[in-house]
C-alpha cells in the first residue's frame, strides 16, 4: 500500500510540475506573453508533432501571424490618415501598402515549447528593431533614387536615352518601395510624423520626394517618346518601356518583324528580333506564363518606326512599345523584303474576288506556323507543310516562288473522311535555297475532282514544272465555280499563306 502510495503521488507531483512548466502564452495561443505592451509585435503559431519539421511549420506560422499583425495596423493607419487628408499621395501610399502580400522582416526572435502532441512557437520583435530596420531601407532607397537620378542625366547628355531609360525605370521602382517603408515606418512608430521619416533621409520634407519622383516620371515620358541614334539605343529602349508594364524574362517568344502592314519580312527584321530577344535574356519567374511578341517597322522618311505588341496565347495584349530610329543605321541590312512590290501584286490578285463562302473550311501552316506567326525561313532549313480540311476534300496545291514562278505542286492532293479536321502532312519536304525573298503558298479545296488547271511547262534550276502564269489564273477556275448557282455546285475553299526565305 505504501508503494502504491507513493507512486500516486510521484504521479501526481510529475503532472503538477508538468503543467506549471507549460508558458502562459501556450495555453493561450499567444495572447498572454511577457511582450504585450507597445513595446513589441508578436506572433503565435503551432504545428502538429505529426507533420514533418513541426517546429519549422509553427515558425512559419508565427511569421506569418507577425506581418498580418503589422499589415493590418497599416491598413488601418492609412485608412484613418485619408478620412483626415484626402491627398494623392496619401491614396497612393494606400493602394502600395494594400496591395502588399509579403513582409519581409529581419531580426525576430522566438520562444519554442514542444510536448507529445504540438510544436508552439512565439514569435516576438521589439518596435524600435523595426524601425530601425525601416529607417535603414529608407536611406538605401532614397540613396539609389539619387544615385539613379544622377546616372541617368549623364546618360542623356551623351545620347544614350535607352541606358538612361533603365536607370529612370529602376529609380520608379524603388519610390515604390520607398513609400512602403514610409507607411510601415509612420504606423509602427508611436510618434508618427512625416518630418522624422524624412529628415532621416536627409530631405526636408515629403514635397522634395514628391518632386523628384515627378522629375523623373517627366524624364522617363519624354526618352520613350524621343528619337534613338541608333538601333542599339532602340532596342534597349523598347526592352525597357515593355520591362515597366512587366513583360520580362526569357520567356518570351519573339518573332521576326515585319515590314508595315505585310506579312513579310527582312534581314534587318530578322536581325532586330534576334537583338530584342538578347536583350530579354534573363531567367524567367517561377511560373511565368508564355508571352508572344510581334513587331512592325514602318519607313518615315529618313526614320523607321520600331512598334512591339506583347500578347498572352489567348490573344489578350499585355504590353505596347515603339522606337524612332536612323532608317540609316540597319546594320547593312536590307529592311525593305525581297520582291515586295511582286508578293504585293500577287495578295492583291488573291484578294480580288476572295472565296469567303465556298462551302470549305481550309487551315494551312508550316513547321513554325501560319502567317500571323512571321514565317521566316533560312538556307538549309526543313519547309514542311500542313492542312486541315472540314470534309473531305481534294487539294490544289501551287508554290509561288521569290522569282515569280507559280508552280503547281499537286494537281488533286485528297483528304479522305478519315482525316477530315485533323493535321495532314504534305507527304515531302522542302530545303530553302536561293533565290530568297517573299514566297507564298496558294491552296484551294474541292469537294469533287478540280478542273485541269491551265498550266504550261517550264524549265526551273534544270527540271521541267508545270506553272500558272499568275495568281489570277491559280485561282480562276475555283471561282468560276463558286458564281454558279446551280444546285449540286461543288464546294470550295481557299487559302493562301506567306513566308519569308533568306540566307543565313
Amino acid at each position: 500500500m505504501k508503494k502504491i502510495s507513493l507512486l500516486i503521488a510521484f504521479s501526481l507531483f510529475s503532472l503538477s510540475f508538468c503543467f506549471a512548466a507549460v508558458p502562459d502564452w501556450v495555453h493561450s495561443y499567444g495572447v498572454n506573453n511577457p511582450y504585450r505592451g507597445d513595446g513589441y509585435l508578436t506572433g503565435f503559431g503551432v504545428a502538429s508533432q505529426g507533420e514533418k519539421n513541426s517546429q519549422s511549420a509553427a515558425k512559419d506560422q508565427a511569421m506569418a501571424d507577425l506581418g498580418k499583425k503589422i499589415k493590418v495596423e497599416v491598413h488601418s493607419e492609412l485608412v484613418s490618415q485619408q478620412s483626415e487628408v484626402d491627398g494623392e499621395f496619401r491614396s497612393a501610399l494606400s493602394s502600395i501598402t494594400r496591395s502588399t502580400m509579403n513582409l519581409s522582416i529581419s531580426g525576430v526572435e522566438f520562444h519554442v515549447y514542444e510536448d507529445r502532441d504540438n510544436s508552439y512557437v512565439l514569435a516576438y520583435i521589439a518596435r524600435s528593431v523595426l524601425l530601425k530596420q525601416f529607417r535603414d531601407n529608407s536611406q538605401k532607397l532614397w540613396s539609389r533614387i539619387l544615385s539613379n537620378h544622377k546616372e541617368a542625366k549623364m546618360l542623356i547628355d551623351n545620347t544614350r536615352s535607352g541606358q538612361a531609360l533603365e536607370k529612370l525605370y529602376r529609380a520608379s521602382l524603388s519610390f515604390f518601395e520607398l513609400y512602403e517603408q514610409y507607411s510601415l515606418y509612420n504606423t509602427i512608430s508611436s510618434v508618427g510624423s512625416d518630418s522624422i521619416f524624412v529628415q532621416l533621409m536627409g530631405v526636408e520634407s515629403l514635397s522634395d520626394l514628391q518632386s523628384m519622383e515627378s522629375e523623373i516620371e517627366h524624364l522617363k515620358e519624354r526618352l520613350e517618346k524621343s528619337r534613338c541614334s541608333s538601333l542599339n539605343e532602340g532596342i534597349q529602349k523598347l526592352a525597357v518601356i515593355l520591362q515597366m508594364q512587366g513583360v520580362d524574362g526569357d520567356n518570351l517568344q519573339i518573332l521576326p518583324l515585319t515590314y508595315e502592314s505585310t506579312s513579310f519580312s527582312s534581314p534587318f527584321g530578322r536581325y532586330a528580333g534576334e537583338r530584342l530577344k538578347a536583350a530579354f535574356s534573363g531567367e524567367s519567374p517561377a511560373n511565368t506564363e508564355k508571352l508572344i511578341v510581334q513587331g512592325q517597322y514602318w519607313a518615315e522618311g529618313d526614320d523607321l518606326r520600331l512598334i512591339l505588341i506583347v500578347k498572352d496565347p489567348e490573344g489578350i495584349k499585355r504590353g505596347r512599345a515603339e522606337v524612332l530610329i536612323p532608317k540609316k543605321d540597319t546594320m547593312g541590312r536590307s529592311y525593305k523584303p525581297q520582291n515586295f512590290n511582286e508578293a504585293m501584286t500577287a495578295m492583291r490578285e488573291f484578294a480580288e474576288g476572295a472565296l469567303v463562302e465556298g462551302g470549305i473550311n481550309l487551315d494551312v501552316w508550316t513547321n513554325k506556323g501560319n502567317s500571323d506567326d512571321s514565317l521566316v525561313f533560312t538556307e538549309g532549313e526543313t519547309l514542311q507543310l500542313y492542312f486541315r480540311v472540314n470534309q473531305p476534300a481534294f487539294l490544289q496545291i501551287t508554290y509561288k516562288l521569290a522569282t515569280g514562278e507559280n508552280v503547281l505542286l499537286e494537281r488533286m492532293f485528297y483528304i479522305g473522311i478519315d482525316k477530315v479536321n485533323r493535321a495532314v502532312a504534305l507527304p515531302y519536304e522542302f530545303e530553302v535555297q536561293p533565290p530568297f525573298g517573299v514566297e507564298q503558298l496558294l491552296v484551294t479545296a474541292y469537294s469533287t475532282e478540280p478542273p485541269t488547271p491551265q498550266t504550261r511547262t517550264a524549265s526551273i534550276g534544270g527540271e521541267n514544272y508545270e506553272v500558272f502564269g499568275s495568281v489570277k489564273e491559280v485561282v480562276a477556275k475555283a471561282r468560276g465555280l463558286g458564281k454558279k448557282k446551280k444546285s449540286g455546285r461543288p464546294r470550295v475553299g481557299e487559302a493562301m499563306l506567306t513566308l519569308t526565305t533568306m540566307e543565313n
